[in-house]
């Protein structure tokens, strides 16, 4: 019996509902930006523009922020379920006398420090990652002449696509 992954094919669709809420997290940055950039070149008369679009890129950018943790969260608990499952599985399958039981329970019954791994570890390096990439874009389309202001985030990004070996999720 092999271990479940993280991202087996029945927790796929909501993986990709954490992508999207990652790219609206970074779009809502970069919209945010260009709002904060067009509010600077704007005389006092037209500011009310630039601020009211940064009010409402900030409210999409925070339902964002909630969906990713309450969907990150959603898909951490599906992923301990099946891990508990197949713990289950193993020690039946093994025929349990009873001595098995007992360090089984304090086991299966807590999984919180898996729960936690899975929604603050890989998702959220994924969803940060994209978020950041997609705010990056926006920079070096609108700036290009400061694009080597990106070098360090195209190192870390580099650095973390080196270190993190393919994962088992």
């Amino acid at each position: 019996m092999r271990p479940p992954r993280l991202f087996e094919a029945d927790r796929r669709p909501v993986a990709a509902f954490l992508l999207l809420l990652a790219l609206a997290q970074g779009a809502a940055a970069a919209g945010s930006a260009e709002a904060i950039r067009m509010a600077i070149d704007a005389d006092m008369a037209t500011i009310a523009v630039p601020a009211a679009i940064v009010a409402g890129l900030a409210i999409i950018a925070g339902l964002a922020v909630v969906g990713e943790r309450w969907t990150g969260e959603k898909l951490a608990q599906s992923f301990v379920i099946d891990t508990r499952r197949i713990l289950f599985e193993a020690v039946i399958a093994q025929g349990a006398s009873g001595k098995e039981a007992r360090w089984l329970t304090p086991l299966v019954s807590d999984l919180a420090a898996l729960r936690n791994w899975a929604a603050r570890g890989p998702i959220r390096l994924l969803t940060a990652t994209l978020a950041g990439q997609a705010a990056a874009i926006w920079f070096a389309i609108s700036w290009p002449q400061f694009g080597t202001a990106l070098i360090p985030i195209a190192a870390g990004l580099a650095i973390i696509a080196l270190t993190t070996r393919r994962p088992a999720f």
